[in-house]
């Protein structure tokens, strides 16, 4: 029996470790983890910040869905991983494990540039459900007093597949 992980389960991990599933024989483990409690449709986020979608319209109960299709979700950060052991850590366990897919996504480095960013800077983001949140509150009071608006990305600071 082989053990396989699957780390985060957002728009690459979470079709991945369904695939692992479907293709491999039920014998094998496939095991989600993810720091993540819900799957967020990122693509869908600027419709949240622009007020037209609730964010429980785009996401999911990974804690709900995962198990439905074989796969074990484990809710919890990855602290380290050691490849020569084969092991995972967690803050309360380790985990073995065969074969690791990492599929964690993008990581924001709005500290790239100055003045990026809705909590040290001046800019809105749609990048993260946190972020689509904070750009709705900032869409509604520009539509109190509209005028000129900029919309762009930030090369090497912000994703792009919202955008």
């Amino acid at each position: 029996m082989a053990r396989v992980v699957v780390i985060g389960a957002g728009l690459g991990g979470l079709p991945a470790a369904y695939e692992m599933r479907h293709a491999l024989p039920s014998e094998h483990q496939v095991i989600s983890i993810s720091n993540q409690s819900k799957f967020t449709f990122v693509p869908s986020l600027p419709w949240v910040g622009l007020g037209l979608r609730s964010l429980s319209e785009i996401q999911l109960d990974l804690n709900q869905i995962v198990p439905k299709h074989g796969v074990e979700f484990i809710h919890a950060p990855v602290t380290a991983i050691d490849p020569r052991a084969r092991q995972i850590s967690l803050p309360d366990r380790t985990i073995d494990y065969d074969y690791a897919v990492i599929a964690t996504g993008s990581e924001l480095a709005l500290d790239a540039f100055p003045g990026l960013g809705p909590e040290q800077g001046y800019t809105q983001s749609v990048c993260n459900p946190y972020h689509a949140l904070l750009c709705a509150e900032a869409w509604e009071k520009f539509l109190d007093n509209p005028g000129p608006i900029v919309v762009g990305t930030t090369p090497g600071a912000s994703c792009f597949g919202p955008a």
